[in-house]
């Protein structure tokens, strides 16, 4: 017995180094993952407010492209702004448009919200979508028939995510046809 207790009092603590040395390493890898899978939380939550926007954009462009293509005749401005009687832009009428810095009040005033105006359609996202039609051409069909013909319109949507500097534009062109 009296040896045992000898050899315990030869240690120097070697053990107790190298194991604080261990803790420290890990204690250092545990921060950097930590760290790490935050990071990846933001980046995965920031890329599913970007495709809520996009997606209520695109849900708007539809929602556009289904109204104009129901209507038989459909009225252009020329003066006023969409749904005083009349059901896109005119030609030309809004000029050049930088769409992706204009700033809500902008889609507000010129734009048609998407679903029923002054409520929430879309709950997913922080406001439902504004869509901007334009007319860009008329393609009459025969001088005999100048009041039939093609159409073509350019949509363009604007919608946010759930947070509001999340934004989201969307352009397309479609054409209908007049028949009258």
């Amino acid at each position: 017995m009296k040896t045992s207790y000898q050899s315990n009092l030869r240690q120097k603590g070697a053990v107790l180094i190298v194991s604080m040395l261990l803790l420290l390493v890990m204690t250092i890898l545990a921060l950097s993952i930590s760290q790490t899978t935050t990071m990846e939380e933001r980046m995965a939550g920031n890329a599913r407010d970007m495709e809520l926007a996009f997606q209520s954009a695109e849900a708007s462009n539809k929602f556009a492209e289904f109204k104009l293509s129901k209507l038989s005749n459909i009225v252009a401005c020329t003066t006023t702004a969409i749904g005083a009687g009349c059901d896109a832009y005119g030609q030309g009428q809004l000029g050049v448009v930088e769409f992706a810095t204009q700033a809500q009040t902008y889609w507000t005033s010129n734009g048609v919200e998407y679903g029923v105006a002054n409520s929430h359609d879309i709950t997913e996202v922080n406001e439902d979508p504004f869509f901007i039609p334009q007319q860009l051409a008329r393609v009459n069909d025969t001088k005999e028939l100048p009041s039939s013909g093609v159409i073509y319109f350019e949509i363009t949507s604007r919608s946010v995510g759930k947070a509001s500097s999340t934004t989201a534009l969307t352009q397309e062109v479609i054409a209908t046809r007049t028949l009258q």
